[in-house]
């Protein structure tokens, strides 16, 4: 991807991120407070993946993005008006899986280190107890 790839992919987050703060998707599902993680753009430029995390129960994630999708007609206009591209891009919302990963993994490192911390504890006490 060259760097004409690179400025569409953060106009289009600009410009999405401007709606959902400003409040112009008025799909109840949709918070206002998300964050756009990653936009991908196809090679010919039709199709755009935007990934999103936000704080909140699955249930919720799974409702912001049927939300967005919803949309994502209004939101694509509204790209085209803003960006004047030759061919606005077909956008689909997803939730970006990395955030779980790497809330696993935080879980993860805090049981081994709780676990060593036990471990620890235990070798002090019977070292106090065999002296």
């Amino acid at each position: 991807m060259g760097v004409r790839d690179e400025k569409i992919k953060r106009s289009i987050e600009k410009e999405i991120m401007k709606l959902i703060v400003s409040g112009a998707i008025k799909d109840p599902r949709v918070p206002t407070l998300l964050t756009i993680t990653k936009v991908t753009l196809s090679a010919d430029k039709h199709y755009s993946h935007i990934y999103f995390s936000l704080n909140g129960t699955k249930q919720a994630k799974e409702l912001a993005v049927k939300g967005l999708n919803n949309a994502k007609g209004f939101i694509q206009a509204q790209l085209a008006e803003k960006l004047k591209l030759r061919f606005t891009p077909k956008i689909e919302f997803r939730i970006d899986p990395f955030e779980e990963k790497a809330n696993r993994v935080d879980a993860i490192l805090d049981m081994l280190s709780k676990e060593h911390e036990q471990m620890n504890d235990g070798d002090n006490a019977s070292d106090g107890i065999n002296e």
